[in-house]
């Protein structure tokens, strides 16, 4: 039987008007006591020894993103040559890929909140394995296509899981820096991953490209069974909980047993165990409300344009028709966009940061995103004018994309998350599934705009998607941005000429009035309320 949770849209939701009572209902806030907090600090510290070398093992699989996505399209052209197949059925090696991975990304986000982190993260690596060798082994296309989707599948779980993993180890106020350090394997894949794919294809073969992956995730794999416990706590708790009653030599006496089930309010320890829901469509919610969907489909259509110059770049840079480089060659030419990618992952919090402190929360966090969007925008345009007059500016456009697009990230994540990190997981999960919907409905089409009118045309139309979201975004902000100007102002109201009665309880203990006061700072932003 599994647990519902409640069906409030208010947590996803942003409120369209204040009245007293949204004020008032502060007044009724209780806040974790010192118990709480004290049992808190008990469950992070018990990972206080094996926290970093639990961060560095799940955070290893995080490289292979990268390694197959970008070292598959240097041999895009080659495998589609070495197999005869069609520009259609070879782009769907692609557009499923991103398909499955955002389909996946929100499978797997409530079953690591049910069964836990180990089990999800043990099952992708060895998915992701067996995947591999069979990719490497594949003789048509249309097997090529299956293995490439369940590939994607599984490595759809690895952030999900790691994150996971941080959110169970470190406090939340803690967790911020944390999060970048997932950032490393990525930035040393996207560095590695297109030369290494070049060099192989051109000196050994398409099918060695499997094979290194293989390689690099057979011994991940081994050390995750190995040394990777399980962290999430409701699961330790219940396996505890169950050891205790099946005879093992395992004892918990009766104030042990009520203090399991207080502290896991979702896991009953009954035979008929009531666990959090599975199912992903509840997750998607959070796009329940169309501020949110704007905002949202703002950042997917930059993440799509971003990955449309990839693929553009992929079939043009090998292409007897353009400029017919070997694989070797067109690889190098993808670092450049690796490099923007990875300056903008850092600089794009910093930008926020700096415009958060001059601007409010609202326009703080937004003005960089649509900003970083226009600018996504305009360098698509330029790629798109110059490739066939001038490569040089092609190139140098695509550290711009990659820049951009990758700054526009910050903005968007932290202007949702806001104040949320409890659900950094779930918020995630969604834009990611978005992001990659939206590459594959741009990729499943591209083919047939390149046949039947051009390159141009079709990155023409990507950043088009891009700029028709960004006036009704802006809209967003400057709604958003008066509501949050007008609930601080009633608050500042409250806080300067409301005193509350104390209850005739509290009378007894010779307390008669007390004044409660409300601090702005500590209101939270509208973020918190999605």
């Amino acid at each position: 039987m599994d647990y519902d949770e409640s069906d409030d849209d208010s947590h996803y939701s942003f409120s369209d008007s204040f009245d007293e009572s949204d004020i008032s209902q502060f007044s009724d806030t209780e806040f974790e006591d010192d118990e709480d907090d004290d049992y808190e600090d008990l469950i992070y510290l018990q990972w206080a020894s094996r926290k970093t070398v639990n961060l560095i093992i799940v955070s290893l699989p995080i490289i292979l993103i990268p390694l197959s996505s970008l070292m598959f399209l240097p041999a895009y052209p080659v495998i589609q040559e070495d197999f005869g197949t069609s520009n259609f059925l070879m782009s769907l090696t692609l557009s499923l890929f991103c398909l499955f991975q955002g389909i996946f990304t929100i499978i797997y986000q409530p079953l690591s909140d049910r069964y836990g982190r180990r089990i999800g993260l043990c099952s992708c690596v060895t998915v992701f394995v067996g995947s591999t060798l069979l990719l490497s082994g594949t003789l048509e296309i249309y097997s090529l296509i299956i293995f490439r989707a369940i590939q994607a599948a599984s490595i759809a779980g690895f952030v999900i899981y790691a994150s996971g993993t941080i959110s169970d180890m470190i406090p939340p106020k803690k967790r911020k820096n944390i999060y970048y350090f997932l950032l490393l394997p990525s930035v040393v894949g996207l560095l590695l991953a297109p030369a290494t794919g070049g060099l192989l294809c051109q000196y050994v073969s398409w099918r060695s490209i499997f094979w290194v992956q293989f390689v690099i995730s057979f011994p991940m794999t081994l050390l995750i069974y190995w040394k990777m416990p399980e962290t999430l706590q409701a699961v330790i708790d219940e396996k505890r909980f169950f050891a205790s009653k099946s005879g093992h030599n395992i004892h918990i006496n009766v104030n042990e047993e009520e203090e399991l089930i207080k502290r896991n309010p979702n896991f009953y320890f009954t035979n008929e165990l009531h666990r959090p829901s599975i199912n992903p469509l509840k997750q998607l919610k959070t796009l329940s409300n169309y501020k949110v969907d704007l905002i949202i489909f703002t950042r997917a259509s930059t993440f799509a344009g971003m990955f449309l110059i990839l693929y553009v770049l992929t079939i043009t840079l090998q292409s007897e028709d353009y400029f017919n480089y070997s694989p070797l060659i067109a690889s190098i030419f993808l670092i450049p966009f690796g490099i923007g990618n990875i300056a903008g992952s850092f600089l794009g919090s910093y930008i926020v940061a700096f415009s958060v402190k001059y601007l409010n929360h609202i326009f703080g966090r937004l003005v960089p995103s649509i900003l970083t969007s226009f600018l996504t925008v305009v360098t698509i345009i330029l790629f798109g004018c110059t490739i066939d007059i001038d490569f040089t500016i092609s190139i140098i456009t695509t550290f711009f994309i990659g820049l951009f697009a990758s700054g526009n990230r910050a903005g968007t994540y932290t202007f949702i998350i806001q104040q949320r990190l409890i659900d950094f997981s779930n918020i995630n999960a969604v834009i990611v599934f978005c992001q990659f919907f939206l590459v594959f409905v741009e990729l499943l089409f591209s083919a047939t705009i390149i046949a039947y009118s051009s390159i141009f045309w079709l990155l023409m139309l990507s950043a088009f998607i891009i700029l028709i979201s960004l006036p009704f975004t802006t809209y967003v902000m400057y709604k958003l941005s008066k509501e949050y100007h007008a609930k601080e102002q009633l608050l500042y109201y409250y806080n300067h000429s409301t005193e509350y009665d104390i209850s005739s309880d509290y009378e007894s203990d010779s307390t008669d009035r007390k004044n409660i006061q409300y601090d702005t700072n500590s209101l939270p932003d509208f973020a918190s309320s999605l």
